[in-house]
């Protein structure tokens, strides 16, 4: 268990040591908590205070991309005017960016010059296949990461509070770096499990390292804390996972289906919190203590949702969720098309819990999570898979679509006990399309360590 003293050392040593080493290599402010304490006081500021903080990143951000990012050339020139005068007006005249442009024309969306502080390449997982690559700002970290940062105050963590990971080994950031090493052994802060590595045995040795280690919250892909759940369900671990004090539980990557909550939150005993984010632009958005909708960070990115041909969509539509990263001048990470799908609340009342930040109602998924019906039309791949998440023979499940009028479902479990519930599934499926199902021993997680609903070979790109 963390002493008192080691505690200490780590929230008033170690963890500040950490944020100033990585913000002044960056080019930020020797002073990164304050400024952690001045992001929080602007998420529950009046909505004009962060607007007012957001657009004048956003001039900056649109100016540099009309004169030193090639992609951008052509545009209008009274562009140029609408930016200073309306940022968010002229950031609708900039073209939606799909993964396709980044993976094709990616040199054109680098700046013709090095930013000062520097910038490294980076690449996003390729669940579709193929990995997109492209550049981060090394002069965003002080603000849109200690963002992040922010958000995980909401769940009870303090600045040098340890905490645990439940991803790809590539996301235990504490091991990348000597100084970072020492630190984090030092302080204490930080442990991880693999999702690629989730074995009765490796569950069991990792609830004994967070018995020792008593992090104040949990944050994983949302599948992988499920197996974790289960894994010491069980082994009937329940009672010793529950004695861990967990504070919260952020889930991230994937879709929170309900009963990833429902299971992870009985064997916990603690609330489950839904992240929002992605590779190239971090965290976007998470539930707060009312559980009505994910606060986005508005002050540091813009998030719209638009509809097929790229108009903004009123609160309470789902559409296609395209994102500006202001802070990222090195790269334009300008309107990109993440291929996921959510809308926005439509309750415009302010969150009792003081979060003044619009809410996403939820994301419904990747576009990918969609099935392409025989007439062209398009339906969520849980439309067919509610009778799966609710049977017991069902562990896990796939559906591989490579035609418009044929399906394949593969499941992990036991086909006695799953039949019944796949003749419910056979029932939603529309005319004209075929239904095959196998059973197999496993269906192996992506390299960023997801579980995919859908692999699909059908078309899914999208142009505004």
């Amino acid at each position: 268990m963390m002493g008192p003293v080691r505690r200490w050392v780590s929230r008033h040593v170690a963890y500040p040591l950490m944020l100033t080493w990585r913000s002044v290599s960056r080019g930020g402010t020797w002073r990164p908590m304050r400024r952690l304490r001045e992001l929080d006081a602007l998420s529950r500021a009046e909505p004009h205070v962060w607007q007012d903080f957001r657009d004048r990143q956003l001039r900056r951000c649109l100016a540099n991309a009309l004169d030193h990012i090639p992609f951008y050339r052509g545009l209008p020139a009274d562009v140029r005017n609408l930016a200073r005068d309306a940022p968010m007006e002229a950031l609708r005249q900039f073209p939606i960016v799909t993964k396709r442009d980044m993976q094709e024309r990616g040199q054109e969306l680098e700046a013709d010059y090095v930013p000062r502080h520097g910038r490294s390449p980076d690449q996003s997982s390729g669940s579709t296949g193929r990995p997109t690559r492209y550049w981060v700002d090394h002069g965003r970290w002080p603000v849109r990461f200690l963002a992040g940062f922010r958000d995980l105050m909401r769940l009870g963590w303090r600045p040098g509070d340890p905490g645990a990971l439940i991803e790809v080994r590539s996301a235990f950031f504490w091991r990348r770096g000597w100084i970072r090493r020492v630190l984090n052994r030092l302080g204490g802060n930080y442990v991880g499990l693999s999702v690629h590595e989730m074995t009765p045995d490796s569950a069991r040795a990792f609830l004994k390292t967070l018995e020792r280690h008593r992090p104040v919250y949990l944050r994983g892909i949302a599948s992988g804390v499920d197996e974790f759940a289960g894994q010491l369900e069980a082994q009937g671990l329940e009672g010793r996972a529950r004695g861990l004090g967990l504070k919260a539980i952020a889930a991230c990557s994937e879709k929170v289906l309900p009963r990833y909550r429902e299971r992870i939150e009985r064997v916990f005993g603690t609330r489950v919190f839904d992240l929002y984010g992605s590779h190239e632009f971090g965290p976007m958005a998470m539930e707060c203590s009312e559980h009505k909708g994910l606060h986005v960070a508005a002050d540091t990115l813009v998030l719209e949702v638009l509809d097929e041909a790229g108009h903004p969509l009123p609160p309470g539509r789902s559409g296609r969720i395209v994102v500006t990263d202001p802070w990222n001048l090195g790269y334009a990470l300008i309107r990109i098309d993440l291929t996921d799908v959510g809308s926005y609340l439509p309750d415009e009342r302010p969150c009792p819990c003081g979060v003044t930040f619009p809410r996403l109602a939820s994301v419904d998924g990747r576009q990918m999570d969609f099935i392409v019906l025989p007439d062209g039309r398009r339906v969520h791949v849980l439309h067919f898979a509610g009778p799966l998440n609710m049977a017991m023979g069902v562990r896990q499940f796939r559906f591989v679509q490579e035609r418009p009028d044929e399906l394949l479902l593969l499941i992990v479990g036991d086909p006695a006990a799953a039949g019944p519930q796949l003749a419910k599934v056979r029932g939603l499926v529309p005319p004209g399309m075929r239904l095959r199902t196998e059973f197999v021993g496993e269906l192996p997680r992506t390299d960023g360590g997801k579980r995919l609903f859908v692999v699909s070979r059908m078309s899914q790109d999208r142009s505004p």
